[in-house]
């Protein structure tokens, strides 16, 4: 199974993807976690690992099919798409062909799409050193809201929202994903 945990700067991913992975540790000793599996599929334009198209979706397909680990990736190629639009790499893939691959495996991966009112607040309060970020948060978190809104009607399982401001959301996201490790066999 595969959780990816997307969203802008100061939204909460990093903290909610460690809260899960403790949560599961501690819970669920018989299922294998991968926290911080982002450097499977790495897609950053900076880095000499970085996959092409065909390596990417032969990992995140292993990934999500996997029978028997969690992977929990921060950022992924939903985020290469979106930060991509604001310099001049290419991306690794397309929007359409990223959304087919997760409606065909939308009963094995998670998307938690992480926004909040106050995540610009947050990422500016911790000192963020992307200059996309902090020029362009508005702008980043318009394009999540469209693309996670695209995929939100294009999946009937596969996508969560996190709002770090509303209390009870993590404890939904974790039921959420306890219930798809139970309906998985994990």
């Amino acid at each position: 199974m595969l959780i990816i945990f997307e969203g802008p700067d100061g939204s909460g991913k990093s903290t909610l993807q460690d809260k899960v992975c403790e949560i599961m540790y501690k819970y669920s000793p018989t299922i294998k976690v991968m926290n911080n599996a982002e450097w499977l599929i790495p897609t950053h334009p900076k880095s000499d690992a970085r996959v092409n198209e065909r390596e990417l979706y032969k990992q995140l397909k292993r990934m999500a099919t996997c029978k028997d680990t969690v992977y929990l990736v921060n950022r992924g190629p939903i985020s290469d798409i979106i930060y991509r639009i604001f310099d001049d790499y290419p991306t690794v893939t397309t929007f359409p062909k990223l959304l087919d691959f997760i409606v065909k495996y939308q009963r094995q991966i998670i998307i938690v799409y992480c926004n909040s009112k106050i995540a610009e607040q947050k990422m500016l309060e911790r000192g963020d050193e992307n200059p996309v970020a902090i020029s362009r948060h508005k702008e980043i978190s318009k394009i999540y809201d469209l693309l996670m809104s695209i995929i939100g009607s294009n999946v009937k399982y596969g996508l969560r929202k996190f709002d770090m401001a509303k209390k009870n959301d993590t404890n939904k996201i974790m039921s959420d994903i306890a219930y798809t490790c139970y309906m998985l066999g994990l």
